[in-house]
């Protein structure tokens, strides 16, 4: 017990779901520094467009071309640079493809044009917002380089294994997946249903098998929404056979609620290529996300997780969003995250679409 322990506190210290360092380290904004409402397609776009300007300036500032670039940021000794350079190959691509969007151009800029829209930025202006948003960039690249710095020697959702897992990047521009993980909760589940049921949205439920084995909801619970397997246990998935079976097991008791095929999540992000590969062979995919809501950090109010999800929002345009029900959180984010789905004219994706 005492060698599990220490050796969860070594996770816990390098893992980004235990980044309960603080709002000191988490990348969090103040969405009032904003001055325009987002009300229509248009506005979104402006914000969007600012967002992704912002973004690309300090990541241009950020020098990362070498190990000791890597090491001074992330303070990881042991980095995995290839997969740095792979995850910033990969996000100045999606950048690119933003601001196309965001710009209603018809021609997609190269980085470096990218690079000096973003010097002569017209949002700029807004002072306070700038400086807000260069502070909430810095530490959400830290965020996100010291993830790929780690993988796949710590796997998360930064990268993926192959075609079956999916974070959220190759939905169309404008599309959005709710999902909520560790559940049942006692407390949450219900109310949180009932406000999606009430917002005619339907997200996936990333189940624990020993808590919904232990609990036993109502059948008729989530039958508007879409259920899937977090594991027997909230514990890393480090070896194919605990995966094989804390898969089964989950799926046999979310076999008495659902007759779907059942998608899979692993805590934490945490699995292995071998575990990729054995759940395409059966028929089932696994599941991330690329918009972390950070819901579970107690240092982050409810107003900052709202904030710091309409924020990667307007940023990546497009994924899956990470919640959890046995948090509070999210139900108080969500009408302003509908609110601007809605104004925005973008659609929250049916959850069966992935099933």
């Amino acid at each position: 017990m005492l060698k599990k322990l220490i050796l969860m506190v070594i996770f816990c210290t390098i893992s980004s779901t235990c980044f309960a360092a603080g709002s000191t380290k988490v990348a969090f904004i103040d969405r009032t520094t904003w001055p325009v409402a987002i009300v229509d397609t248009k506005t979104f776009n402006e914000a969007s467009e600012a967002e992704i300007l912002r973004f690309v300036e300090v990541i241009a500032n950020t020098p990362l071309a070498t190990k000791a670039d890597i090491i001074s940021l992330t303070k990881i000794k042991k980095s995995n640079d290839a997969s740095v350079q792979n995850w910033l190959k990969k996000t100045k691509t999606i950048l690119r493809h933003n601001y196309k969007n965001a710009s209603s151009s018809n021609v997609l800029p190269t980085w470096k044009q990218l690079v000096i829209a973003a010097k002569s930025s017209p949002w700029r202006k807004y002072k306070d917002w700038y400086a807000a948003s260069g502070n909430f960039y810095t530490r959400y690249l830290y965020e996100q380089v010291r993830l790929a710095s780690l993988f796949p020697r710590i796997p998360s959702e930064i990268a993926t294994h192959g075609q079956n897992e999916t974070t959220g990047f190759s939905f169309k521009d404008g599309e959005f997946l709710l999902t909520f993980d560790d559940g049942p909760s006692k407390a949450y589940t219900k109310s949180t249903i009932a406000q999606l049921n009430k917002m005619d949205v339907s997200a996936f439920f990333f189940i624990l098998g020993k808590k919904m084995q232990k609990q036993t909801p109502d059948a008729g619970l989530y039958a508007n929404q879409c259920l899937a397997a977090h594991g027997w246990e909230h514990s890393p998935h480090k070896k194919l056979p605990y995966f094989i079976d804390s898969y089964k097991k989950t799926a046999n008791v979310l076999a008495n609620y659902t007759d779907k095929r059942i998608q899979f999540r692993p805590p934490y992000g945490m699995r292995t290529k071998e575990m990729a590969e054995w759940a395409q062979k059966n028929d089932f995919s696994i599941l991330l996300w690329n918009i972390d809501s950070q819901d579970w950090n107690r240092k982050l109010s409810a107003q900052e997780v709202t904030d710091r999800v309409t924020t990667l929002m307007l940023l990546w345009r497009k994924g899956i969003i990470l919640f959890h029900d046995i948090h509070p959180k999210a139900q108080k984010a969500l009408p302003t995250l509908d609110d601007l789905v809605s104004n925005a004219g973008f659609s929250w994706i049916p959850c069966s679409k992935l099933q």
